[in-house]
């Protein structure tokens, strides 16, 4: 059994030491593809630098824009308690439930033991959502929904879609 570990840790320094040459010509080689990739960015942003500021700013303006808009879908809701403003524009609600595991367990203990090979957090949450039970939150998510084309009128009362 030693002379085989012998032979195999003799095998195992003549591998490296037959790999090491190798991989330092080829990290060599790696080195000098960097560099060249690293000039050919740096001469694409050069060269294409107000193309870049243009989209960079489109799409500030962009993300500006539907975020105005699905804060004002939200107001819109909170305010008239309509989910939806057109067949494009909408909002979504949700329920997020905020409990310590410790209590939902005790509380199962004493109402739906049922529920104690472990907490089943989807059936707790829909008895929460029926039952008041003291210790759980309720905390409503409303999200903006909006459709991936646009129809927007235009001030010559043509349609536009974006």
């Amino acid at each position: 059994m030693l002379e085989k570990i012998e032979n195999l840790k003799a095998e195992l320094a003549a591998a490296r030491a037959a790999a090491q040459p190798l991989n330092e010509e080829l990290e060599k080689t790696t080195g000098f593809l960097t560099q060249k990739i690293e000039d050919l960015r740096n001469q694409w942003l050069k060269d294409f630098a107000d193309l870049i500021q243009q989209t960079d700013s489109a799409n500030q303006s962009r993300n500006e824009a539907e975020q105005n808009l699905r804060t004002a879908l939200i107001e819109y809701y909170e305010t008239t308690g309509e989910k939806t403003y057109d067949k494009e524009l909408s909002v979504r609600e949700t329920t997020h439930f905020e409990y310590e595991m410790a209590d939902a367990v005790r509380w199962a203990l004493d109402n739906a033991p049922v529920l104690l090979t472990s907490v089943n957090k989807k059936l707790f949450e829909v008895m929460a959502e029926a039952l008041n039970i003291n210790f759980v939150s309720k905390i409503p998510n409303v999200s903006a929904v909006i459709a991936k084309k646009l129809t927007v009128k235009t001030d010559q009362s043509k349609e536009v879609t974006a």
